[in-house]
């Protein structure tokens, strides 16, 4: 029955049909993974602009 259970948790076994709520879970868990790369990417864009921003200002304030 354990080795049944877990084929049918495997998502990428098409042996046996997954269960409603494991594939929902499946699909669920991609779509936070790539939910939290765009995140990711976004962040990295804000502290670059930062970045360029504190530059900006470093340089004005050394210029004195």
């Amino acid at each position: 029955m354990n080795s049944i259970k877990k084929k049918a948790e495997d998502p990428k076994n098409n042996t046996i049909t997954t269960p409603k709520n494991i594939e929902l879970l499946n699909r669920m868990t991609i779509l936070m993974e790539r939910q939290v790369e765009l995140w990711k990417r976004e962040a990295i864009r804000i502290l670059g602009k930062i970045a360029r921003k504190i530059k900006i200002a470093e340089t004005y304030f050394y210029s004195f």
